[in-house]
């Protein structure tokens, strides 16, 4: 006879940013191994063997696991927020009021007790759908899966140069480059310079991924860049290619892309005569 083991979904509520205490205080960013500013877990029970050894030993089996739900479209924001919707939807406006006054607003009223009013949240509709659709990016970055894959930046490099990437917002730092994914996890207005792992860069692919998600690349005149497209770097800020030097030239540029990149305050192409 098999046996299956089926672990229990518990504290639900505590989900999409609320603590165990109902307090709306988590980023879409933690993870069960951070702790909050105080030392304290973000869960509580982060410090369980069984999850431990679960994560360290099965995390290429979660993170392949996890890249075919995104890639077959079983698992997606728009799914996850309308089952949300669909679910919420069979209760009218009047029940959250209702359910507001008598749980925490009559013990401040009444009692003067204002211990709940954090609890106090609403139909949590617009928050969840701000929560969830940046925890998707974010997770994607971590995991290379879903929409991460097709949000890249895509340049072709002559030269061997790390790149210094300063993310928009939270999100795992990724880059290809030839056939080596490097990573790091990068909190947004923080730069994280990726080391290029690869001895020749010769008309080499290099990816950047969740382009839509970084506000700077950093400075890529080093890579002496052939093709680039950033059309897909909606948050790009600033963009230098080519440099100032007299001792620089770029003669591979040729092909520059751009697109809605509407926060683009300096294109630097200088020294780069083909383009």
């Amino acid at each position: 006879m098999k046996k299956k083991i089926v672990f229990l979904p518990y504290d639900f509520d505590t989900a999409i940013g609320i603590t165990n205490e109902g307090v709306l205080a988590f980023s879409y960013n933690l993870e069960d191994t951070d702790k909050t500013a105080s030392g304290a877990d973000v869960f509580n029970g982060q410090q369980s063997v069984l999850w431990k050894n679960m994560r360290a030993a099965f995390f290429d089996e979660m993170k392949a696991m996890y890249q075919n739900l995104r890639s077959t479209g079983k698992l997606s924001y728009e799914k996850v927020e309308r089952m949300f919707e669909e679910h919420q939807e069979k209760w009218p406006e009047a029940i959250f009021n209702e359910d507001a006054w008598f749980k925490y607003l009559t013990p401040l009223v009444k009692k003067g007790n204002a211990s709940y009013l954090s609890m106090l949240q609403g139909s949590k509709a617009e928050q969840r759908k701000w929560w969830l659709y940046n925890r998707f990016r974010y997770i994607d970055s971590k995991y290379n899966a879903g929409d991460a894959l097709s949000d890249v930046i895509t340049v072709r490099g002559y030269a061997k140069a790390d790149i210094t990437i300063e993310p928009y917002a939270d999100v795992y730092a990724s880059i290809k480059y030839g056939s080596y994914l490097v990573q790091e996890r990068s909190a947004r207005n923080t730069k994280t310079t990726l080391p290029c792992p690869l001895d020749n860069v010769n008309d080499t692919e290099i990816y950047i991924y969740s382009a839509s998600q970084l506000a700077d690349v950093g400075d890529l005149s080093g890579l002496m860049v052939g093709y680039a497209d950033f059309s897909k770097a909606v948050k790009l800020q600033a963009l230098k290619i080519g440099d100032e030097a007299e001792t620089y030239s770029n003669g591979n540029l040729t092909e520059l892309y751009l697109g809605n990149n509407e926060l683009l305050r300096t294109i630097d192409v200088r020294n780069c005569p083909m383009l």
